[in-house]
């Protein structure tokens, strides 16, 4: 665990990328990846769980319930495995919360 880039809250690193932002206690967001997104983003989103932005890498999921942690290890999964293919890094969604 490391500081967030964005410089909110700790991050999970592998293999020098940062795939997983917590910031405080009630959200994560995942570096799924543009690839990913693409493929996977319309369904994340309609989910009503995952908060996907446009264009970006990082997708959100709020932790509510038991079952929001089951998904947010899921997405830590699909993150760890998509960034291993991915070499410039992107800056998750808190990132144009602080500037």
């Amino acid at each position: 665990m490391v500081p967030a880039d964005c410089g909110l809250g700790t991050a999970l690193a592998a293999g020098g990328r940062q795939v997983l932002h917590l910031h405080g206690g009630d959200e994560a967001e995942f570096r799924l990846t543009r690839p990913v997104l693409d493929r996977l983003g319309e369904t994340l989103a309609g989910s009503g769980r995952v908060r996907v932005r446009p264009g970006g890498e990082w997708a959100a999921v709020r932790l509510d319930t038991d079952s929001d942690l089951a998904l947010a290890l899921a997405l830590t999964s699909v993150a760890l495995k998509a960034t291993g293919t991915v070499r410039d890094a992107a800056p998750c969604g808190a990132a144009s919360r602080t500037g």
